[in-house]
């Protein structure tokens, strides 16, 4: 089991969905690729879980951690992706969502599904993450190109 059930540890789910404009150039260079995904291989713990899945999009599970652990991931990702592209001349857009176990859901499953409402809620609002927050069916924390804002947003798309 991925998680386990006890509700004292606490995990979350990230989701990182790109956007690359250029994705021929970068597809025909392979060390480029190699060497980005070694790279945010080494920003996570042995622990975690890194996978992906259809459409650009890459999940990351992060057993045991902190919501600040969690949203200093998102920025080292951001600052990754940032890097690489200026040294690439590449154009990427970046969205992610993140929920956590267990305060937005108790199942992989649903878990997995508020994290995929928070990235919709970023790609539809062009911001680079936000953070779901089931009790009161809002994002807590949401991260805007370059600048972070602590506002609450109701959230649009229900699970």
């Amino acid at each position: 089991y991925i998680i386990s059930y006890n509700r004292t540890d606490f995990h979350a789910i990230l989701l990182l969905k790109t956007d690359v404009q250029n994705i021929s150039e970068i597809c025909s260079d392979k060390e480029l690729i190699k060497s980005f995904f070694h790279s945010l291989k080494e920003l996570f713990r042995s622990s975690d879980v890194i996978g992906s899945s259809e459409n650009n999009t890459y999940m990351f599970f992060l057993k045991s951690c902190s919501e600040m652990l969690v949203k200093a991931k998102a920025d080292e990702i951001l600052s990754l992706i940032s890097k690489t592209c200026e040294l690439h001349s590449l154009s990427v857009k970046v969205h992610m969502g993140v929920a956590f176990y267990p305060d937005h859901a108790v199942s992989f499953e649903t878990l997995l599904k508020k994290a995929q409402n928070a990235l919709i809620y970023s790609e539809e609002n062009d911001m680079e993450y936000s953070v779901y927050d089931e009790i009161n069916d809002r994002l807590v924390y949401v991260k805007e190109k370059g600048k972070r804002k602590s506002e609450i947003y109701n959230l649009k798309t229900s699970a």
